[in-house]
């Protein structure tokens, strides 16, 4: 299973060094972004508005907002006290983009 706390940090991390920034709704400016492995993959700020330009200095960041391209729309997965929240039925599709993810990071590491 890759759907981990460990793995959401790994890849939270991979975002903040390697991507760049897009802003992909109107709640939230220039947040971090990691594109070019067919799908799209975004932090929000863990403070919410109060960090509204997504500026690494001032919050972290603890969801990861996938854009499946397959029509399912923005899939989420929020990192909380060790614990990581998501939709039940978004389980196997959020696997597989963890999957993608950490194998992307593994080769480019």
């Amino acid at each position: 299973m890759l759907l981990t706390p460990t793995n959401f940090a790994v890849i939270r991390q991979f975002i903040l060094r390697e991507g760049d920034q897009q802003t992909y709704c109107n709640m939230y400016n220039h947040n971090p972004h990691l594109g070019g492995l067919g799908f799209d993959v975004f932090l929000d700020p863990a403070d919410g508005q109060k960090n509204i330009n997504c500026d690494p200095a001032v919050g972290g960041f603890d969801t990861l907002v996938i854009a499946d391209p397959r029509g399912n729309g923005n899939v989420r997965v929020r990192l909380d006290a060790a614990k990581l929240h998501f939709k039940s039925s978004e389980k196997d599709l959020l696997e597989y983009y963890f999957a993608a993810l950490i194998s992307h990071i593994s080769q480019a590491t």
